[in-house]
């Protein structure tokens, strides 16, 4: 199966793993130490969790909200994807997979008819439940709901960027 012009790589996750790692990455905010799950996830790429938020506040001052849930999804799905896709089996992750990701988010962008933050994020989670439906039935089970659902964009990117960004590190294994 290919995905991004590549074979796909990762292990299919349950959905009850990411919602494990969504519950754990959701009390971790509360207590203001999502940052520390994020450090601990990217041991290899030091940068990740500033680069998580660099993003998370470019969010937040474009849509005055909804920076906090994209960083907790992007938070989420590494987590849930490393549990079952370890070291080795899929490298660790590089400043070059955070670059192809944005850059994957922004030809997303260009798209025709791609005007929200909805319809990108909707269009990039179609295309990774082709390959990986446990993840996406998670993220779904976990996020869409009722105090959640004007966020969806924000925590469905972020989804979508903790994916590609194992995705780019497997395919450079």
């Amino acid at each position: 199966m290919n995905y991004l012009g590549a074979e796909y790589r990762l292990q299919e996750i349950s959905p009850e793993v990411y919602e494990y790692h969504a519950k754990r990455a959701a009390q971790l905010q509360i207590d203001k130490k999502l940052g520390g799950m994020l450090r601990s996830i990217a041991t290899d790429y030091p940068e990740l969790p500033d680069s998580i938020h660099k993003y998370s506040y470019v969010l937040q001052c474009r849509y005055r909200h909804g920076g906090g849930l994209y960083s907790l999804a992007a938070a989420a799905g590494i987590s849930a994807l490393r549990e079952v896709n370890p070291i080795p089996e899929v490298p660790l992750l590089s400043p070059k997979d955070w670059e192809k990701t944005v850059e994957r988010t922004n030809r997303l962008g260009e798209r025709p008819g791609v005007d929200l933050l909805e319809s990108l994020s909707g269009i990039a989670l179609l295309e990774i439940y082709g390959c990986n439906p446990g993840y996406i039935d998670g993220y779904q089970e976990t996020m869409d709901k009722p105090g959640l659902t004007r966020f969806l964009g924000f925590s469905g990117l972020g989804t979508v960027h903790a994916h590609d960004l194992m995705h780019f590190a497997s395919i450079r294994g």
